[in-house]
């Protein structure tokens, strides 16, 4: 327990979070990604404890909204948008009691952020400064500022070289990062990731989960490849549009308007003009991180 600031170090982004009495952190180690000190703060977040049973909705305009009710997570609804005098928002509604919070509301501009948060339990003062799923939302967010991105992808280390594999959920993302960890290689993540575009080459970069601990790592990317499990493996390059669309359709975004939009597409291009993008198919063997290394990537 603590109310010292905590420093969050994720794929090149400095957030410290400070909780304003009587509020303390259960955790400071954030997931393994608590870092002691940073040069350069990307965002200050101070939480404060709310007094109101709803969040104010009639100061926002919101133009991204997530319900993830009836899913394999707990049953919450998210929204982004830009508040009436210019500031971001997210808001996150949680509706299963057995969590900790009724809702939260964080509010921030280019430095600066206010977390408002509503404890379902009033005699629980500690708080985990992980609270998903406000955090990787706000991580996408950020990440719009320098040109990068999330994306559903597992990421392999293969001796300095980064693997992509990214595929909608239960194709065998998880598996193949498991396939190339039996062959040597070391795991970045396998369910979601970080692309850089913006520090001279392009880097894959994990981020924190909700369920377990991890520590900072990232690589640079070598190859992208949309993955399908087949009867054969094969490994078949593509570009152009398709290649491009291909992979948009796995990135996390949510989209304010036409600009926003163009820009991430943009960064899309950057990456499949400069990273070679591969169609896979195969069967759960590690004959297919052989097939992988023979590229020469």
């Amino acid at each position: 327990m603590s109310n010292s600031p905590v420093i969050v170090s994720v794929a090149g982004l400095n957030i410290r979070y400070s909780a304003e009495p009587p509020l303390s952190f259960s955790q400071t180690d954030y997931r393994g990604f608590a870092v002691d000190n940073a040069c350069d703060i990307t965002l200050d977040i101070n939480i404060v404890d709310s007094q109101e049973t709803g969040h104010d909705e009639s100061d926002r305009e919101v133009f991204f909204v997530g319900d993830c009710r009836g899913t394999e997570m707990p049953d919450h609804r998210w929204e982004v948008g830009y508040t009436k005098d210019g500031k971001e928002y997210i808001a996150v509604d949680f509706f299963n009691d057995f969590l900790p919070l009724n809702w939260l509301k964080l509010v921030f501009d280019d430095k600066n952020g206010t977390l408002y948060i509503s404890r379902r339990d009033k005699d629980t003062l500690q708080i985990d400064p992980y609270i998903y799923p406000l955090n990787n939302i706000l991580i996408s967010r950020l990440l719009r500022r320098y040109n990068s991105f999330l994306i559903h992808s597992s990421v392999v280390d293969d001796n300095g070289k980064g693997y992509l594999f990214t595929a909608v959920s239960g194709t065998g993302k998880s598996t193949m990062a498991r396939l190339w960890q039996g062959e040597g290689a070391t795991i970045i993540n396998d369910d979601m990731l970080a692309i850089r575009t913006d520090s001279g080459e392009i880097t894959a970069n994990n981020i924190p989960m909700p369920y377990y601990n991890d520590s900072s790592r990232g690589v640079a990317l070598k190859g992208i490849f949309l993955i399908s499990q087949s009867k054969d493996d094969y490994v078949s390059p593509i570009s152009g549009a398709k290649a491009t669309l291909k992979l948009l359709a796995n990135t996390i975004h949510q989209p304010c308007d036409k600009t926003s939009a163009i820009d991430h597409l943009k960064n899309i291009e950057l990456v499949s003009k400069n990273v070679p993008i591969y169609e896979l198919g195969f069967k759960i063997s590690n004959n297919i991180v052989n097939i992988i290394r023979q590229l020469n990537l």
